[in-house]
């Protein structure tokens, strides 16, 4: 294959695929065609192999284009194809769930082009796929870039800019699980006073039409949604003017009916004994689907509502419905749950707190943050719906609501300021199944607390996180004395990066030594280690696109947590530390970052040049696992209803 149609393919990848996984698909590519010509050249050294005569003509003697075939020609490429593929196809199917998506297709198209499937320990090789069928798979797999994935779409990079470009190939699964769309919308509402029940019930009503007006087959409501979140107390409650739970549930199902539209709503179920901060959904006929009962309470929660002891996906004619109220998505054990019981959706009513202290500004870690982590991580969507304004000063809500993709992608959201009904499309199919390693599966389940961390008042230290390509730079260019002298003198005690190299570390640990700097360097042992003052627990990068690492030595009481080989997922660090109370230190060869246990990054090193990230570790910070009064992060745990 000459290098004028390699040129062509490769241009070709450049303009049809997604502009952050095209350098990836080049390189395939090249490669890819490197081999066939190298297999074409060995065969003509043997007498009895014409290659030549074999071969195929080229695209444009077949009437072809360098991006695809016929139409009418895809039924049969498709299927000759497959027939490659046959003999991988257990293997195949087994390993999709254990993936991530992006890959699947690049494992493939090396599996039939190049007759080799190599993953991890795996490693297939079959020399017998004759260059006739790898050329008709180019074809087919032009054809597919062509014709499937033509579409714009945006795409966000790390330095905030975007650029516009077709779907990826590298961006898709080889095989797609059957997806469902539906249309769905988040309702917010205004917060209103128990004692104004009845405006509050003409919100909801006005919310539920206007949603029935835009299309949605789903409309999540805020937390509480009726009579209100702040009850004072249970007595206030039962003696207030507005409907008992049950007539707010009859009239509720007469609204769903009537528009014709699934409902998960938040309300006060009083029981008769207990007060349970409750999300219900009804399906488009007004029947009760199923419920979930808040199972993590959040502060002034505790006054007045009973914790639910059930965790499950409801069955809905739209789809399995995981139902999430507000807090509950700082605990990933329940996220896990409701996705490994099939969940494909989940509703989350909320009432997200407004921890900003000026008028007009707005912050709350959820949306900041955590719903995107969380989908990503799990790969499922969330409906998300809250409040907006002041119900009893000086408590206010954030409001943006917001709908979420299974990829992270923020699809719609609301103002921080006003009731508004916001509704997306979403492809729903089921979440990603938790895959986590048997030790930290069982310290996850057991009912054992958290090791208590010791007291540690009076223990700061000084941090520095720095990108491992500058502390190479600082060696090659024989600076890292005075670098490290620098960093002594502005009081750090410990310094970390992601040397792995055996002389580069010990050269490192040397010169770090003469001035009492501690050094924490790639690679660590597996748990936790005393570091200094310190209890540190280390995971590899891909160990920080899950929970169950983090969480297991968290409870084994972590202070530290760090991540070699840094994702450049931000978010999901943050996400580590808020979830479990921890530092977090994300260090990789082009970043350094250190987050503090709010999910705050406190430093961050990135770009050329990145000098260090420093910031003062607080440990008595980490040690306190209370995110508001009476709010434990461990003490609510309920190992006995987790499905992991």
């Amino acid at each position: 294959m000459g290098s004028v149609l390699l040129e062509e393919l490769v241009e070709n990848v450049r303009t049809a695929v997604a502009p952050s996984t095209a350098g990836m698909a080049c390189k395939d590519v090249k490669q890819i065609v490197q081999i066939i010509d190298w297999n074409v050249g060995a065969a003509t050294a043997f007498p009895s192999v014409d290659p030549l005569a074999s071969r195929p003509a080229p695209p444009s003697a077949m009437g072809l284009g360098p991006l695809g075939a016929e139409p009418c020609m895809t039924p049969l490429i498709v299927g000759f194809t497959f027939l490659r593929v046959t003999q991988y196809l257990v293997c195949l199917l087994n390993l999709l769930e254990m993936l991530h998506r992006r890959w699947i297709i690049r494992i493939v198209v090396r599996m039939v082009l190049l007759g080799e499937f190599a993953v991890g320990s795996l490693d297939l090789v079959d020399g017998c796929i004759s260059w006739y069928t790898q050329y008709f798979v180019i074809i087919t797999f032009w054809h597919c870039l062509a014709h499937h994935f033509p579409e714009k779409t945006d795409y966000s990079f790390a330095d905030g800019s975007v650029a516009t470009g077709r779907r990826g190939f590298y961006d898709q699964p080889i095989m797609l699980t059957p997806t469902r769309k539906i249309t769905v919308a988040a309702g917010q509402i205004s917060a209103l006073l128990m004692n104004e029940a009845a405006a509050t019930l003409e919100q909801i009503e006005a919310t539920i039409a206007t949603a029935a007006g835009l299309g949605a087959e789903l409309l999540v409501l805020p937390e509480c949604a009726y009579p209100a979140y702040l009850l004072g107390s249970i007595h206030s409650y039962r003696v207030g003017d507005h409907l008992s739970s049950a007539d707010f549930l009859g009239w509720l199902r007469k609204q769903a009916a009537r528009r014709g539209l699934h409902i998960v709503c938040g309300f006060v179920e009083d029981t008769g004994d207990v007060l349970h901060n409750t999300a219900i959904l009804l399906d488009d006929r007004g029947d009760v689907l199923g419920l979930a009962r808040k199972r993590f309470l959040w502060h002034a929660d505790h006054e007045w509502y009973t914790p639910g002891t059930e965790i499950r996906v409801i069955n809905s004619r739209i789809g399995r419905i995981g139902i999430l109220i507000c807090a509950e998505a700082r605990v990933p054990e329940i996220i896990a749950t409701l996705a490994n019981d099939g969940a494909e959706l989940l509703a989350m009513s909320t009432c997200w707190i407004n921890g900003a202290r000026q008028a007009g500004q707005y912050e709350n870690i959820q949306v900041e943050f955590l719903i995107e982590a969380r989908a990503r991580e799990f790969g499922i969507p969330f409906v998300c719906a809250d409040k907006c304004g002041l119900e009893l000063p000086p408590i206010g809500y954030v409001g943006q609501s917001r709908i979420v993709g299974a990829d992270g992608t923020l699809l719609a959201e609301a103002p921080p300021d006003r009731p508004e009904v916001i509704v997306a499309d979403l492809h729903l199919q089921p979440a990603n199944k938790t895959r986590i390693a048997e030790s930290w599966r069982r310290r996850l389940l057991t009912a054992s607390p958290a090791q208590p961390s010791e007291k540690r008042d009076t223990h700061r230290i000084m941090v520095a996180a720095t990108p491992a390509r500058m502390v190479v730079e600082y060696l090659s260019m024989g600076t890292l004395e005075a670098w490290l002298e620098g960093l002594s003198r502005r009081g750090v005690t410990m310094l970390v990066s992601d040397i792995s190299l055996p002389e580069q570390r010990e050269t490192i640990l040397g010169w770090a030594r003469r001035f009492k700097i501690q050094s924490v360097l790639a690679p660590l042992p597996e748990g936790l280690s005393d570091i200094g003052c310190a209890k540190v627990g280390c995971l590899s990068g891909n160990d920080a696109h899950g929970f169950a690492p983090a969480r297991a030595m968290a409870l084994d009481g972590a202070d530290i947590l760090l991540v070699f080989d840094m994702p450049e997922d931000t978010a999901m660090l943050r996400t580590r530390a808020v979830e479990n109370r921890v530092f977090m230190i994300g260090a990789g060869w082009n970043t350094a970052v250190l987050v503090d246990p709010g999910g705050k990054i406190m430093s961050m090193s990135q770009g050329d040049p990145s000098p260090a990230s420093i910031a003062e570790f607080d440990l008595a910070l980490a040690a306190d696992k209370l995110v508001a009064p009476d709010t434990n992060i461990f003490q609510q745990r309920q190992p006995w209803l987790y499905k992991l």
